[in-house]
């Protein structure tokens, strides 16, 4: 049985990232990743807060709403907006008018990158208060992207140099 060696620069990289780190929940996700929150809860009403726990971090977009509607008349003003852990808000789209839409064909909205702990969905129509409803149904999956944390992103380019060193150190023994 051949003996498959860890190369120095690996594990010293290893050793390092677990020290400095050694402390911290390692739950942040790859580059490009993303993160689905499932609500447990049905809404029906002009001013919703869904709150997200655990709190998602390092999020900067909202992919997609996979159900719900806005019905309503026209008039009214229709906004969503991210709700940070530090109590800051980011508006993330706004429609004003005709006010039957399903919130599906919400997708893709950027904003701060931030540790987001809610969203908040609002309508408002001064011609017909409490005219106009948000539903959104129990199982609704609410998909954002995140980005890595600086450090992850170093580990993971520390543990990518010594695989390709070790790679290329096995490959000169072999010749």
């Amino acid at each position: 049985m051949k003996k498959i060696k860890l190369s120095p620069v690996l594990a010293a990289s290893m050793a390092v990232a677990v020290q400095i780190n050694h402390d911290v929940a390692h739950a942040t996700p790859p580059p490009g990743t993303t993160v689905t929150y499932t609500n447990d809860i049905a809404y029906n009403s002009t001013n919703i807060f869904i709150p997200i726990s655990p709190a998602i971090a390092n999020a900067d977009e909202l992919i997609s709403i996979s159900a719900g509607n806005v019905s309503g008349g026209e008039g009214g003003i229709f906004t969503l907006t991210v709700d940070y852990s530090n109590s800051t808000t980011d508006q993330i789209y706004s429609t004003t008018g005709n006010l039957s839409f399903n919130l599906s064909t919400i997708a893709n909205k950027t904003f701060t990158e931030g540790t987001i702990d809610g969203l908040t969905f609002t309508i408002v129509n001064t011609a017909i208060p409490n005219y106009d409803k948000t539903t959104i149904p129990i199982g609704t999956v609410f998909t954002f992207q995140v980005v890595p944390e600086p450090a992850t992103l170093a580990m993971a380019g520390i543990g990518g140099v010594g695989m390709l060193l070790a790679a290329r150190r096995r490959n000169g023994k072999q010749s």
